[in-house]
């Protein structure tokens, strides 16, 4: 075979290979998510922001997760090139969500702790669980 046929054909196999293991490794950290906190419609009284980034363990979504909050849940959307590898929108019971009380948290990022998983996301999203757990601390 030529080198012309044989390089490409290399290049290909290589990046499908990179691309199947991204995308098991992108799934194996959300599906736990989907099993547990299937979809849901948010209320009327909800808001959000687009394009906002999140990690969960060690995979990090920069800047793919579409967020909106209500009274009951962090509903989490991944963008549509995310989805193509297999990801569903997510809704999580703020009951469901415990701030973990030693992560180094900046000003604009929070670390809490969903099940056994642990998510770092913008501070904003968690603003709820952050004023309960506040409001229910021994004065």
């Amino acid at each position: 075979m030529p080198n012309q046929i044989i390089i490409p054909l290399f290049v290909a196999c290589e990046l499908f290979v990179a691309l199947t293991i991204v995308s098991l490794i992108v799934r194996a950290s959300w599906k736990p998510l989907e099993a547990d906190f299937p979809a849901r419609q948010p209320n009327t009284a909800s808001y959000g922001r687009k394009f906002q980034s999140f990690a969960i363990g060690l995979v990090n979504y920069g800047y793919s997760i579409h967020v909106v909050i209500d009274d009951e849940c962090l509903h989490l959307r991944p963008i549509w090139l995310v989805s193509r590898f297999g990801l569903k929108p997510v809704s999580i019971p703020w009951e469901a969500i415990q701030p973990i009380q030693y992560a180094k948290s900046t000003r604009k990022t929070m670390r809490v702790k969903i099940r056994k998983q642990t998510i770092t996301g913008p501070k904003w999203c968690f603003e709820l669980i952050e004023a309960s757990s506040h409001s229910s601390a021994p004065q």
